[in-house]
This record gives structure tokens, C-alpha cells and sequence, in this order.
């Protein structure tokens, strides 16, 4: 076996539940690139189970093809409990693996990781690692059960995988409190970016339509997809709030639904609050970070994150922060130094932009973009997370 692993080149095989570029598949990218250009051979699965629009599902396979890495698709891997489709998307797992023989699996996200970890197990995969983009049970808005389903599901996959990395350190204390999960067995690895290529205010409050406003309008933003944890509903209730107080403000989310559901709650929000004039919803857009100095205020409403991309984007852009005040994000904002953090409610949030309006200074943006590019460099998360492998 030595000799086999001395001869053959290294072999990297990632698996992620959904192929959407969200910031769990901005990691997988990043993290492939790297091993590539250390000399693994790298191969990625890919959910295909997501729901979301054909573009937004190609842009991941796109991009990692585009470097020379190829993407297979796992026809039923999808997010939600559904037994039949994750006992075959564990079997496609395990063929994939039987018949590949990486050297090192990598799963990321909560299906993928309990699903890719166990299938690894069975092909017997000599080393298995599973990035925690978040702990699933910490979502309040599911039933108790739920959560406590979930809660089983993460712990067996840390048992099952030979290494997880949490991406934030509230996360490793979390998980270490429970039987058989120790310091050999996991490892606190932050997300890391570079800096985007930022286009100016003017430009991009344009490409967003959003020099039609009058001047004094106040521009909110976020980046997100429309789902539960994500908490949009409450941010379109803290703009009515604030229009409600003669305050005009405008805001732009940059995403898309997979959530049917989900999103007739939105538009009919929208509509009952009259706010179609100012509230815009704009599917995916190709490097949306680009477009974050359009903003006056970015906001992030979630119930639950785990190292939010956007908000080191938005750090960088030297754009006002106001974000839930969740354990991530606060450990992220080192408790409200470098941005608002509030009740994830539409009050709360109302508030907290009203506050943020008020108090703007330059000196904390450009302490918060100094913070992201001392502590979250992309070189230092794949130099730590390839030496886990």
C-alpha cells in the first residue's frame, strides 16, 4: 500500500450536496484549486437534488472545468431527509469511490457529509475529512425532532470522518461537549478570500438600477439565498418599518429560491407592504461581491451561519455592517467591534440600520477590511486545510 500511494499520483475526490454556487461551493472551488496546484488529482460529486435554476447549478461544474477539474453529478444527494434517495446517493458514493480509490475524500456540507463519510467508510478510503459549514441542528425554525435527527447525523459524521474542520471556534466547543468527538478528531480552519475586484459605487448602483432613486434614498443589500435561515422575510418587514417612518431606502437581495413556498411568502410580503418599487430580488448574479460598494448598508438577517463569505466580502468593500447577532457572526465581528449586530427581527433590524445610518465611520470599516485581510487570507485556509489531508 505505501508503495502504491509512493508511485500513484495523490488523489482528492470532493463531495458537497449542492451545486449552486453558494459560499459552501465557493470553498470546494477554492480549496480543488489548491490541491491542484499542489500535484493532487482532483475530482469533485456534486448533488444534483437542489432545485435550484439550471444556471445557477452549472455555474460550480463551469468554473471547476474551467481549471481543468471535472465535476460528477450524484443524482440523489439533495439537503432534505428523504431515506430511499440517501441510501442510493450513499451507494453512488461508494461505487464512485470502489472504482476511483482517492487517497483522501473530502466531504463538505451536512447530507454530503454524513452520506460521502459513510460511503467512504465502506470503500474503505484512507483518509476522510468533512468541513462543517454551520451545524444544521442550530436551525430553531425546524421541529425539535428535526433538530435532534440532525444533531445525530452530525455527531455520527465526525465519528465516521478522520478529521472535521470547523470554519468557527464557537462550532468546536459545540461539538467537543459531545461523547467521542476530541481535539485529535477535529480542527478550527477560518475561511479565507481574496480580495474582488470591486466596482465603484456609481457603476454598480447603475448595473442595479439603483440611480433612478432620489439621492437622499438609503441603499440596502445582501447577498443570499432565499431560504428559512437566511431570514429575508424579516428584512423586508424592517424596509417597511423604516418606510413607515419616512425613511426612503431601497433594497437589493442577490439571489435566488429554491423554495416555491418561500418565495410566494415574499412576493406577497412585498406586495402587502407596497414596497415593489424599492425591494428587488435579483437571482443569481456572476460575481455579485463585485457590486457591494452600491450599498450604503449590507445586511445579513440570518437565524443561522457558519463563516459568511459575504460578510468578509463586505468587510473588504468598506461597506457599514449589520448582521444577526448569531455566535458566528458575533465571533466574526469580535462581539460588535467592527459591525451592528442585532435581534434577527424586523424591529431589531430596523434599528439597527437606523443606528448604523446614524453612526457610520470610515475608521471601523477600514479596521474590519484591515481584520479580514490579517486573519481569513485564502493562501492561509488551503495551506491548513491541505495539511489535514
Amino acid at each position: 500500500m505505501q508503495k502504491r500511494l509512493q508511485k500513484e499520483p495523490r488523489s482528492v475526490v470532493y463531495c458537497i450536496t449542492k451545486s449552486n454556487f453558494g459560499g459552501a461551493q465557493k470553498y470546494l472551488f477554492d480549496i480543488a484549486r489548491a490541491a491542484q496546484h499542489a500535484g493532487y488529482t482532483v475530482h469533485v460529486l456534486a448533488g444534483s437534488g437542489s432545485g435550484a435554476p439550471r444556471e445557477a447549478l452549472e455555474e460550480l461544474a463551469e468554473k471547476l472545468s474551467a481549471i481543468g477539474i471535472t465535476t460528477v453529478g450524484v443524482p440523489h444527494m439533495m439537503r432534505e431527509i428523504h431515506p430511499l434517495h440517501d441510501m442510493r446517493a450513499v451507494w453512488e458514493v461508494y461505487t464512485y469511490l470502489k472504482k476511483n480509490r482517492p487517497h483522501v475524500f473530502h466531504t463538505m456540507s451536512s447530507k454530503a457529509g454524513i452520506v460521502g463519510a459513510l460511503a467512504a467508510r465502506m470503500a474503505g478510503v484512507p483518509r476522510i475529512v468533512f468541513t462543517a459549514h454551520g451545524l444544521v441542528h442550530e436551525e430553531t425554525w425546524r421541529s425539535r425532532f428535526s433538530r435532534y435527527v440532525f444533531l445525530c447525523v452530525t455527531w455520527l459524521t465526525h465519528v465516521f470522518a478522520h478529521t472535521t474542520i470547523h470554519i468557527t471556534k464557537d462550532a468546536i466547543q459545540k461539538m467537543q461537549a459531545l461523547p467521542c468527538i476530541g481535539a485529535k478528531t477535529v480542527t478550527y480552519v477560518a475561511n479565507g478570500i481574496t480580495k474582488p475586484s470591486f466596482i465603484s459605487k456609481k457603476s454598480a448602483q447603475k448595473i442595479l438600477a439603483l440611480h433612478d432613486h432620489t439621492p437622499n434614498t438609503l441603499h440596502i443589500g445582501t447577498i443570499a439565498e432565499l431560504t428559512a435561515s437566511k431570514n429575508i422575510l424579516s428584512l423586508v418587514d424592517a424596509v417597511h418599518i423604516l418606510h413607515r417612518k419616512n425613511i426612503p431606502a431601497t433594497c437589493v437581495i442577490i439571489g435566488f429560491t429554491n423554495d416555491h413556498a418561500l418565495k410566494e411568502l415574499f412576493s406577497q410580503k412585498v406586495r402587502t407592504c407596497d414596497l415593489e418599487k424599492y425591494i428587488t430580488l435579483t437571482g443569481p448574479i456572476p460575481n455579485a461581491a463585485t457590486l457591494l460598494q452600491a450599498f450604503d448598508v449590507f445586511v445579513l438577517p440570518s437565524h443561522k451561519e457558519g463563516l459568511p463569505y459575504v460578510l468578509l466580502e463586505a468587510g473588504l468593500a468598506k461597506v457599514p455592517i449589520v448582521a444577526s447577532d448569531i455566535p458566528a457572526i458575533r465571533e466574526l465581528l469580535c462581539g460588535g467591534a467592527y459591525g451592528t449586530l442585532a435581534a434577527p427581527t424586523p424591529e431589531g433590524l430596523a434599528e439597527a440600520i437606523l443606528h448604523t445610518r446614524a453612526t457610520e465611520n470610515t475608521n471601523t470599516t477600514a479596521r474590519f477590511a484591515e481584520h479580514v485581510c490579517n486573519h481569513f487570507s485564502l493562501e492561509n485556509m488551503c495551506a491548513k486545510t491541505l495539511e489535514v489531508y
